[in-house]
């Protein structure tokens, strides 16, 4: 998991932003462990979770999906599937 998406300092210009991933990775904390199988992440983004999911959980498959027209965070990083609000 990126350090830098993760471990952010907090400062009066992210307060919503490192809430917001804080309290994501404080849940995958407490719950990832009961995560098996097939793991659908849903707005996945660059997929920040991706490593800490499959390190911490007995799931076998992290699926990433991510709506068609979502910002691009990193060209290298390309969810599994797209949605465009239809299909």
């Amino acid at each position: 998991m990126s350090n830098q998406f993760t471990n952010l300092r907090l400062t009066k210009n992210n307060l919503d932003t490192y809430f917001i991933r804080k309290s994501i990775l404080e849940a995958l904390k407490r719950t990832c462990s009961s995560f098996e199988l097939v793991f659908l992440d849903v707005g996945c983004g660059k997929m920040p979770y991706r490593e800490f999911i499959m390190s911490h959980s007995r799931v076998d498959e992290y699926v990433g999906l991510d709506i068609e027209t979502a910002l691009e965070y990193d060209s290298e990083v390309k969810p599994d599937f797209t949605w465009d609000g239809i299909n």
